[in-house]
């Protein structure tokens, strides 16, 4: 019975008032009944509900989950229209030379990819980012994936934690376009403002790109295993429910408020 008085006061306009032995439900237009607190068996049950459809609760119900669902897609849309604009057109400022760390910049051959060390700023980033899109052999684009602006906004938050550590994956450029590699880790840099040193691959061929990112990514119950817990899939399911639980119980409106997305946090 608790169920489907929590259902009626879900319902706008619909008002639940509870005394010691039932739920005082009203639709809209001022129209009452009560329903036990306590189911007493089947026919209580049915009659609750019984009860409840003279108030049009199911068309009420119906109509709020349509209303429902329309507004989560239209939240959905503005997010991604947000996104769209925010990176659409980066900050572009001058090449500055490269530094690198640990070593020295040198070109091995013409053509031939060459790796280093290199501190990349918001205005390195940007440039790579604008460049037009690297070109296949045979005349197509090379297309990025669409940004996540989740990922950007997390690799964003560990470098202004100071937690950024440099790694084998970093940017992959061609002789000639954009990266075809790196862009969440590039907008990191461009909207944090910060220089952080990245290993850089020059002259890489544009069709390596279908080679790349191609992997698994360690999950949450991997990284557990990782660290020695035991039962590592149910703890990371149950971690899942209280971190979307928790979103929701302080009104998260960001991109990561979704239980799809909610491993970007």
């Amino acid at each position: 019975m608790a169920d489907l008085a929590a259902a009626c006061e879900k319902l706008p306009g619909w008002q639940v008032a509870l005394n010691n032995s039932s739920f005082k439900i009203a639709n809209p237009a001022g129209v009452q009944t009560s329903i036990p607190r306590r189911v007493g068996g089947r026919s209580s049950l049915a009659n609750a509900k019984k009860a409840l459809e003279g108030l049009g609760f199911s068309a009420a119900l119906a109509q709020h989950k349509e209303e429902s669902e329309k507004a989560r897609k239209q939240r959905i849309a503005a997010d991604r229209a947000k996104v769209e604009a925010k990176f659409v057109a980066p900050r572009v400022g001058k090449d500055p030379a490269p530094q690198t760390v640990g070593g020295t910049l040198t070109v091995v051959g013409d053509k031939e990819m060459y790796t280093v060390t290199q501190q990349v700023g918001p205005d390195q980033a940007a440039e790579w980012l604008n460049r037009p899109p690297a070109v296949l052999p045979d005349g197509r684009a090379v297309l990025q994936r669409p940004l996540n602006a989740g990922h950007v906004q997390y690799l964003k938050d560990v470098i202004l934690r100071g937690e950024w550590q440099l790694t084998p994956q970093g940017v992959s450029l061609p002789t000639e376009g954009a990266p075809i590699d790196g862009q969440h880790r590039l907008w990191a840099i461009v909207e944090s403002g910060a220089t952080v040193p990245i290993r850089v691959t020059y002259n890489v061929p544009p069709e390596t790109f279908y080679a790349i990112d191609t992997g698994k990514r360690r999950t949450l119950a991997d990284q557990l295993a990782i660290l020695g817990e035991k039962n590592s899939l149910h703890l990371a399911s149950f971690g899942k429910m209280l971190y979307c639980w928790d979103r929701w119980r302080d009104g998260d409106t960001g991109t990561n408020r979704y239980w799809s997305n909610w491993s970007r946090a």
